[in-house]
Parts: C-alpha cells; sequence; structure tokens
C-alpha cells in the first residue's frame, strides 16, 4: 500500500506578521526501548520537516546521554534546532508532545518569549540548556507548540507527530 496522504498545509499564523515568513514546521519526538538482543536500554528520535523532507531525521541518541524517553524528546529538539535550512532567518516553529520538554525549556529560557516558571536544575539541565542556549545564539524565532500525542485524530499536526512518533521507534 502507498503511504498515507499527509493533510493539506493549514494557513501559517505567522505570516500574518508583517515582513516574516511563514514559519517551518518540524515535528519531533522520542522514544525509550528496552533492546530486546543486547538487553540494554536505547533511545531514539524523530524529526519531521512537513516542508522540507529530505531533512527528516531519526537516530539513536548520543551514547554518552542517559537513555530514557526525555533524554531522546530532548535529543530531537537539539537535532531540529541545530539542522541548517534554506532560510537560517525563517522562524521556526518546532512541535513536541513532550510536556516535561516545554515546560523544561520555559523554566530555562524566561527571556525568549516565554514566561518564567521556577523549577529546580535536573538531570537533564545540559540538553536542555544546549537548547536555550541554540536558541539565544540564533537570530531566527522560535514557535513552541505542544501536540496531543497518540492521537486518532486525522488533523495536520496528528499526523506529522504520528510520523515522528513511528519513526523515533
Amino acid at each position: 500500500l502507498p503511504p498515507p496522504t499527509p493533510p493539506p498545509l493549514p494557513l501559517p499564523i505567522q505570516a500574518l506578521l508583517a515582513g516574516l515568513p511563514p514559519a517551518l514546521p518540524v515535528y519531533c519526538d522520542g522514544s525509550f526501548l528496552q533492546n530486546r538482543i543486547l538487553n540494554q536500554p536505547t533511545a531514539a528520535y524523530a524529526t519531521i520537516w512537513p516542508t522540507l523532507p529530505h531533512l527528516n531525521i531519526a537516530q539513536q541518541t548520543l551514547p554518552h546521554i542517559n537513555p530514557t524517553n526525555n533524554t531522546a524528546e530532548l535529543s530531537g529538539i537539539i537535532s531540529s534546532l541545530e539542522t541548517k535550512t534554506p532560510n537560517p532567518l525563517q522562524p521556526l516553529h518546532i512541535h513536541t508532545d513532550s510536556s516535561y520538554s516545554l515546560s523544561s525549556i520555559h523554566s530555562d529560557l524566561p527571556r525568549h518569549r516565554l514566561p518564567a516558571i521556577s523549577m529546580p536544575p535536573h538531570q537533564n539541565h545540559p540538553l536542555i540548556r544546549q537548547i536555550t542556549n541554540l536558541c539565544r545564539s540564533s537570530p531566527r524565532i522560535v514557535i513552541w507548540q505542544h501536540v496531543k500525542a497518540h492521537t486518532i485524530v486525522h488533523d495536520y499536526h496528528s499526523w506529522y507527530n504520528n510520523q515522528a512518533d513511528v519513526a523515533a521507534k
């Protein structure tokens, strides 16, 4: 069977902003799996670029990173921020189903158009700090959006989030 056809792109709200190109959407997801052959945990992530599919990536997290679902989710976000796109000034619209990632990033990035949330540092702080440093050093605007995970809805966001989920496994 041919792969399912994605739903049409929604009208980008960001295009309404004067002088800004529409935001470039990317869907990030991570997963934690127990490798049954090696009997050890592994984590992987995927980034899905609906308008630039040649940039799609799915891979295991780096060996020095503790393999958990959260580190995989954060690694996917790092990958999307580090990806070279045709227009490095085009706003980036990051979609994730990880509430943990978003709240952690929000807590570390209060001056980047996000409200400050007081949270103590935790074991994934180096990854979160890497994300916030990438945001602060980039000239592009980063838009963050939480999407629902594992839905049976076939709207644009659910379809691409599901693609990222499948690719990360």
